[in-house]
C-alpha cells in the first residue's frame, strides 16, 4: 500500500500536465512500475532459497512474494485475467514460504523455551522440576516435529521457485506488462495459462 501511495502521489502532477491522459492509463503505468519493482526484488531475493538456514532471507522473500501477489491482484483490472493467473502462480510460492516461516517461528520459540527450562531445573524443588520435565519432553517432541515439517515446506518452496526460474516467469511477466495492451484497449487480453505458458501478446 505504501508503494502504491508513493507511486500514485508521484504521478498526480504528471497526469495533470499531460493532456488527454486518462485515469486508467495513469493507474496502469503505476501498476507497471510497482509490479516491475517487486518482480525484480523477488528475482534478486531468490538466492535465499539456496541457503536452507537463511531464515531472515527466506522471510524477506516471503514478504516480497506476498506483496507481488497483492499487486498482481490489484492491477488485474488493467490487463485482465492473465495477471490474476500470474498472481495464482506467486500464491503457491507464498503459501510454501508462509508455512516455512511458521515453522521457523515455532522452532525459535521452542528452542528458547527449552534453554530456559534447562537452566531453571537446577534451582527448583523436586515437584516443580518433575512438571518441567514433562513440559520439556513435550517441547522436544514439538521441536522435532516442526524441524521435520520445515524440511518438507522448504522443499515445497524450493520446487516452486525452481519452476518459476526454469520457466523464466519473472522475465516473461515483465515483458508481457511492457507489451500487453490494457483491457480497455483490446477485446482479446493476453492470457497466462501457467508459468510455462507466457501470455500470447500480439
Amino acid at each position: 500500500l505504501r508503494r502504491l501511495e508513493r507511486a500514485a502521489a508521484a504521478k498526480v502532477k504528471r497526469a495533470e500536465d499531460e493532456a488527454g491522459d486518462a485515469d486508467g492509463q495513469t493507474f496502469r503505468r503505476a501498476g507497471r512500475e510497482i509490479i516491475a519493482d517487486l518482480t525484480t526484488e523477488l528475482r534478486a531475493g531468490g538466492r535465499a532459497l539456496y541457503q536452507p538456514h537463511d531464515v531472515d532471507g527466506i522471510h524477506r522473500q516471503r514478504i516480497v512474494a506476498k506483496r507481488l501477489r497483492y499487486a498482481l491482484e490489484l492491477f488485474a483490472q488493467c490487463w485482465g485475467e492473465w495477471l490474476t493467473n500470474a498472481a495464482d502462480e506467486i500464491a503457491m510460492l507464498q503459501k510454501a514460504l508462509g508455512e516455512l516461516h511458521d515453522c521457523d517461528v515455532w522452532i525459535a520459540a521452542l528452542g528458547k523455551r527449552l534453554a530456559r527450562t534447562g537452566k531453571a531445573k537446577q534451582h527448583e524443588a523436586q515437584a516443580i522440576a518433575a512438571q518441567h520435565a514433562v513440559e520439556r519432553k513435550a517441547a522436544v517432541w514439538l521441536l522435532s516435529r516442526f524441524v521435520k515439517e520445515r524440511a518438507k515446506y522448504f522443499r515445497d518452496a524450493l520446487d516452486c521457485w525452481e519452476a518459476l526460474e526454469t520457466n523464466e516467469f519473472c522475465a516473461k511477466l515483465l515483458a508481457a506488462l511492457e507489451q500487453a495492451p490494457g483491457v480497455a484497449d483490446t477485446q482479446a487480453a493476453p492470457h497466462i495459462v501457467s508459468i510455462s505458458s507466457p501470455p500470447n501478446v500480439e
